[in-house]
């Protein structure tokens, strides 16, 4: 087998520059030039596809059969999924003698949402609004293929925003599912959950069921996009767990509720968290609530961006006295949240403000005296 490094060339093309990172099932990820330039002069070209993103995924013993297909699956599933606008670019497939898989992907130039939220701590409403209606305009197409495409692995390092936040792009779709007209599931591997924090708990259904397309839907996606705005503008996930890497950690919207998100922070919209409610709606009582179709997040979106005051006005879809909460006290909530973006909290700017008064109080008083 064929082991790449940086300084190789792929496919007499792609020159492997730096290795970024080392992913899932023996894949690993690199940064690469784009060696073949355009016939003529293309200054699009200098500025996008001279870079690229190699992912290299290699077969080992740990791949069984079905696993290895679900890779080549993965490939056919990019391509089509290449042709939204929020979903970045396939631009070629190598496979290597059934034990190689390359993948050569648009790079976007900035960081991952994860990167963002880990900097700065959470994101302000304007910016955490924008961000996710551009990944939830990519959802809709993908949604609406005759052939549904479902992500099924959304979350913050997923989600890639350029340095002027113009390109959202959504990324990886390794353990997407594809699912034909009348439900039928074309690909789906069960053995891989994606990351518990974001995971559905309709998984638990999925595994159970027979009827795989049934329960198989769009609510998955939707689900993510919930906790990823909620994490967005809190820097916290919506329930909480001791550790996230464990599957009970997948059954906590299952008897759980958020704590209502304006009294942790008065900035956000009632009408923002019904919007997340409606995503994460898991319990058997509020299932009736959830969005069938992306179309209609969006729709929602566009009416808080539209009138951002009457947002504050709209009641609550759930009440508090409705509400059931892990066993976790706002207060240490508070207390994660009041540590981040220091220098945009009220306090701060107020002692800033007061500091400044007493120099200028300071020196006015001693140019008086001498």
């Amino acid at each position: 087998m064929n082991k790449y490094n940086v300084g190789d060339l792929i496919g007499d093309r792609f020159k492997l520059t730096k290795e970024i990172t080392k992913g899932g099932m023996g894949s690993v990820i690199f940064l690469a030039t784009d060696t073949k330039k355009p016939a003529t002069h293309d200054s699009y070209w200098e500025l996008t596809q001279k870079n690229v993103i190699v992912k290299i995924v290699y077969r080992n013993a740990e791949i069984g059969d079905e696993e290895w297909e679900k890779l080549l699956d993965e490939s056919v599933t990019a391509r089509r999924a290449s042709r939204e606008e929020n979903v970045a670019k396939l631009i070629e497939i190598f496979k290597e003698n059934n034990n190689t898989i390359i993948f050569v992907m648009e790079y976007v130039k900035g960081h991952s949402l994860r990167d963002i939220i880990e900097k700065n701590g959470y994101l302000n409403l304007k910016e955490s609004l924008y961000i996710i209606r551009k990944v939830l305009e990519a959802l809709k197409g993908l949604h609406n293929f005759k052939h549904k495409i479902i992500h099924r692995d959304l979350k913050p390092e997923n989600i890639m925003i350029s340095n002027d936040y113009t390109q959202i792009k959504i990324i990886d779709f390794g353990i997407s599912s594809v699912i034909a007209s009348g439900n039928k599931v074309l690909t789906l591997e069960e053995s891989l959950y994606g990351t518990y924090a974001y995971i559905s708990p309709e998984i638990f259904a999925l595994n159970e069921s027979t009827d795989k397309g049934s329960i198989l839907n769009e609510q998955f996606d939707f689900f993510s996009i919930g906790v990823i705005l909620y994490e967005m503008l809190l820097g916290t996930k919506p329930f909480y767990a001791e550790d996230y890497e464990t599957k009970e950690a997948l059954k906590l919207a299952l008897n759980y509720d958020i704590y209502p998100m304006n009294k942790i922070d008065n900035n956000i919209p009632n009408a923002v968290e019904n919007i997340i409610f409606k995503c994460l709606a898991s319990k058997k009582e509020d299932k009736k609530y959830r969005y069938k179709k992306a179309e209609e997040i969006i729709h929602d979106i566009q009416k808080i961006e539209q009138n951002t005051k009457a947002a504050f006005n709209v009641k609550l879809i759930k009440p508090e006295h409705k509400r059931v909460y892990v066993a976790r006290t706002i207060f240490k909530i508070d207390a994660e949240k009041q540590h981040l973006k220091i220098w945009y909290q009220q306090w701060f700017i107020n002692m800033i403000i007061a500091i400044v008064l007493v120099i200028i109080g300071a020196t006015i008083l001693f140019v008086v005296v001498f």
